[in-house]
């Protein structure tokens, strides 16, 4: 369970933040991506418009398995399987946060999370240096997180736009649930109309292209043909599974290679 705290220099001065797995995201069926993310999600994830906020605005997902609950990117015993990791993901085990005292957004970070560290250890990021001043490491977590937060509320902008012009419709994916039976699942998911879109008058299409929302529609509606790998990932995780039960010694080093894309860039 999260417990994120407002980053301080007192009660952090000795904290920091070292390796882990992503099991934190395991149970996540889908997750927020960004217009800066589309060229790495695209021959990944198929992508789709969810209303993920309370107001209930479409924002644009990753689909990360067809079965609620589960993220068949990540391994039984926590690594990401896929070729790109979110930036969601990647800034873990931190976020901004609202400080209404101080009219402003502060660092915060989740004291749970097995990557927090309250004594840093040789291979840990420091939270704070020697003078008790923010690390380079701490400082290079704000600016990501100042990053994903602009573009996030710019990608949030651009699907108002498609939602809008009424260019985003309910997309109706079947999938076989665990019971055996094939069932609407994702209630509320969204996809771009192709047909609507061709249709859009010249005018409309200029608009769209001037402020990147044409791309974005493109985008999305490409990824719809990774609903296949989305499907093969899953007869991999399910191998690995029986795998793991029938072993200890499992060498997914070998199946997954050293790759790690946990760096803060997109």
């Amino acid at each position: 369970m999260s417990n994120y705290q407002m980053l301080d220099r007192n009660q952090h001065k000795q904290c920091g933040i070292g390796p882990a797995n992503v099991l934190f995201a395991a149970q996540q069926s889908m997750v927020p991506v960004s217009r800066q993310e589309l060229h790495q999600v695209l021959p990944v994830m198929p992508m789709a418009f969810y209303p993920l906020l309370e107001d209930e605005t479409p924002s644009l997902v990753a689909l990360q398995s067809l079965q609620p609950g589960n993220n068949w990117f990540v391994s039984p015993d926590g690594r990401w399987m896929g070729a790109y990791r979110p930036a969601a993901y990647r800034t873990h085990p931190f976020r901004l946060a609202r400080d209404q005292q101080r009219d402003g957004l502060v660092l915060c970070v989740d004291d749970e999370s097995p990557a927090f560290r309250h004594h840093v250890g040789a291979e840990d990021k420091p939270l704070f240096d020697e003078s008790g001043e923010p690390s380079e490491f701490t400082k290079n977590v704000v600016e990501f997180l100042r990053q994903v937060e602009s573009d996030r509320q710019m990608t949030r902008a651009l699907v108002l736009q498609l939602e809008e012009m009424d260019l985003l419709v309910p997309w109706k994916l079947m999938a076989q649930a665990e019971s055996g039976r094939k069932d609407t699942i994702f209630p509320g998911l969204l996809h771009v109309d192709e047909s609507a879109l061709r249709q859009l008058p010249g005018d409309k299409l200029e608009l769209l292209s001037k402020s990147g929302a044409l791309m974005l529609a493109q985008a999305q509606l490409m990824s719809e043909h990774r609903l296949d790998s989305l499907q093969r990932l899953h007869q991999l995780h399910l191998r690995i599974r029986e795998q793991v039960k029938k072993t200890d010694n499992l060498d997914l080093d070998q199946l997954f290679g050293d790759d790690d894309d946990g760096n803060l860039s997109f």
